[in-house]
C-alpha cells in the first residue's frame, strides 16, 4: 500500500494485483509483468507457459528501464495496442508488433498479418505515475470506457487512493489473522492475543514480544 502513496513508483506486485482485478471483471487474460517484460525483451523462454488460444484478449504491463507501459492483444482480431503513459512512438509500436506477433505465432503459426496501434490518451506529467496510469489505461480500455483520466498532481493522488481501496476491498478476510505473522496460530502451545489500542488490529502476544497486558498496547506501526 505504501507504493501507492503520492510520489511513489509502483512495484510489479501492485500492478499485477490491480490488473488481475481488471482481468476478472473483463474476461481478459492477464499476463504478469515479469513475463510481459520478457516478451518485450524478445525472450522466447516464456512462450511455452503462455496459453493464449483460449482467450480473445490478453494484456500485461511491461517494465522497461524503470518505466511502465501496457500491451493489449486482441487475438481473434490479429492486432495489439501499445500504450505508453508519455505517448507511444512509432518505433515502440513497431517493436511491440514484432515481439507480440512472435509470441502469438508460437501458438498459432498461421496467424498471418498482425498489426499494432495505440489510442489517444492524457499524457503523464510527472516522473513517478507511469504504473498508476498504465493500470488506469488497462481498466478503461478493457472495459470499453472513454480513455479519460486526470494527470495533474491532485488527480493522480486520487487515482492512487482509488487503486488502494480497490485492492483492499478485493483482499481476503484478514480479521482472524495475526497482523505480525499473518497466521491464525503462532505455533505456541497457547495463543494469547493482544489488540493495538490505536489501529485495533490483533496480534499473537508471542509475535510482538509478550508486551504487558496492563494498560494500552501500541503496535510498531502506530508507534511511528
Amino acid at each position: 500500500m505504501m507504493d501507492l502513496a503520492p510520489g511513489k513508483e509502483l512495484e510489479s506486485e501492485v500492478v499485477n494485483a490491480y490488473l488481475c482485478i481488471v482481468g476478472r471483471t473483463t474476461g481478459a487474460r492477464i499476463i504478469d509483468a515479469y513475463t510481459m517484460t520478457e516478451v518485450w525483451q524478445g525472450s522466447q523462454k516464456c512462450f511455452r507457459r503462455l496459453d493464449l488460444l483460449k482467450h480473445d484478449v490478453a494484456a500485461g504491463a511491461v517494465c522497461h528501464q524503470g518505466h511502465w507501459t501496457l500491451i493489449i492483444m486482441y487475438l481473434k482480431e490479429k492486432r495489439c495496442l501499445y500504450l505508453d503513459p508519455f505517448g507511444a512512438t512509432q518505433q515502440q509500436m513497431d517493436h511491440c508488433r514484432d515481439v507480440t506477433r512472435a509470441l502469438v505465432r508460437k501458438h498459432n503459426p498461421a496467424i498471418g498479418k498482425w498489426t499494432c496501434s495505440t489510442v489517444a490518451h492524457p499524457k503523464q506529467q510527472d516522473t513517478t505515475s507511469c504504473g498508476v496510469l498504465v493500470c488506469k489505461l488497462a481498466e478503461l480500455i478493457l472495459k470499453g470506457e472513454a480513455v479519460q483520466y486526470p494527470v495533474d498532481q491532485e488527480g493522480v493522488t486520487q487515482l492512487r487512493l482509488d487503486m488502494a481501496m480497490s485492492l483492499l476491498n478485493d483482499t481476503d478476510d484478514l480479521s482472524q489473522l495475526c497482523r505480525a505473522c499473518g497466521e491464525e496460530s503462532s505455533g505456541a502451545d497457547t495463543d494469547d492475543w493482544i489488540e493495538c489500542t490505536t489501529c485495533t488490529k490483533w496480534y499473537h502476544s508471542v509475535c510482538v514480544g509478550h508486551p504487558s497486558t496492563e494498560g494500552d498496547y501500541f503496535c510498531k506501526g502506530c508507534i511511528f
